[in-house]
């Protein structure tokens, strides 16, 4: 297999090109304070703002233009692992950070300074890590402590307005909320996600493609065991969301402000930062793409398709984030993204 090799200092070299490249001519569209941040939110997002979501995000950037405060965001996204399934990773056993986890820190650089145009103190953002699912998927704690100190130290030298936490677990919170049954596509995610073999193919294949689903084929061809185990872990992160938000995690991190931006990573209607596309990265291989004006994308996708489709794999050695690590990383090259065969 072709493979090629690159630097981390490179790439992060490149995404700063790319920020810079962004904002060279960048004029903010015209109108009020507000109207203009929710535009430049609403250009920003993934999906369309749905009305209701639309008021609370215009709440949250009134009061913080109204105290020269930052727009105060909460997000939450799982950094600090990835999903150990051999189809979505060839390296399912290396926890560290790929270029679709490293790519965020630089986007959000982008639009903070979008927003800065107009509302000078920009954003400040809260990732809520659920470190304790991990466990669940039978990543050692350990790992996962190391993977979210790197990316943590990233994040504080490359874009200081950016906190990841970890949420805390069940067990440290001492509560067991009660919630409903987790939907199949919910019990399908963990199900894809654990370090088994014995998932077939072609329930991978319908992954990330399409909303339609043959439940009874899929309900039929994953084993049973695997179905009962996911819907545990399923229910359990409902269980932290519930305990997130019975806690009130965001308003806490954010020093008692109740008003911010509920965001999110897939889920319609809210604001959803338009990062990767339909999954982020716990979940696939980072697919590099550039079109014929030179411009990037990025996307993730299930690393078993993308040797079928003769991607380029692009090795980084895993030294190379030693000066964002608390500890020597041993020196092994793993895949940090993808190219296509076509550029």
């Amino acid at each position: 297999m072709t493979t090629d090799q690159t630097l981390l200092t490179t790439e992060i070299g490149v995404m700063e090109a790319a920020g810079a490249a962004k904002l060279l001519n960048y004029r903010p569209p015209k109108g009020s304070p507000v109207d203009v941040l929710f535009r430049i939110f609403n250009k920003h997002s993934r999906d369309r703002i749905s009305p209701h979501e639309e008021e609370k995000i215009r709440a949250a950037i009134e009061a913080a233009i109204q105290g020269a405060q930052t727009i105060p965001i909460g997000i939450v996204w799982s950094c600090g692992g990835i999903a150990p399934s051999p189809m979505k990773f060839r390296e399912p056993k290396v926890n560290l950070p790929r270029l679709g986890d490293v790519w965020p820190l630089f986007w959000l650089n982008i639009f903070n300074q979008k927003v800065q145009t107009i509302h000078p103190p920009g954003i400040e953002v809260i990732i809520a890590d659920e470190t304790s699912i991990f466990e669940h998927l039978g990543v050692p704690p350990g790992e996962v402590r190391l993977r979210l100190t790197i990316m943590e130290e990233m994040a504080r030298q490359y874009a200081p307005f950016i906190t990841i936490c970890s949420l805390p677990s069940l067990e440290e919170l001492g509560v067991d909320p009660e919630v409903g049954e987790p939907t199949n596509d919910e019990i399908l995610a963990i199900a894809t996600a654990l370090p088994s073999s014995e998932v077939p193919q072609e329930v991978f294949d319908q992954l990330y493609t399409t909303r339609v689903k043959d439940w009874n084929r899929i309900c039929g061809i994953i084993p049973t065991e695997i179905w009962e185990q996911s819907r545990t872990v399923a229910t359990h992160v409902r269980k932290l969301g519930a305990a997130r938000r019975g806690m009130h995690f965001f308003a806490e991190k954010l020093g008692g402000r109740t008003c911010h931006i509920d965001a999110a990573i897939t889920e319609k209607g809210r604001f959803c930062p338009k990062i990767w596309g339909e999954a982020f990265p716990q979940h696939g291989g980072t697919l590099l793409r550039a079109n014929e004006h030179g411009k990037y994308s990025v996307r993730i996708v299930p690393e078993y398709r993308l040797l079928k489709h003769d991607c380029i794999p692009v090795m980084i050695n895993s030294g190379d984030f030693n000066p964002f690590s608390p500890t020597p990383l041993d020196n092994q090259d793993f895949t940090f993204y993808w190219q296509h065969p076509s550029g």
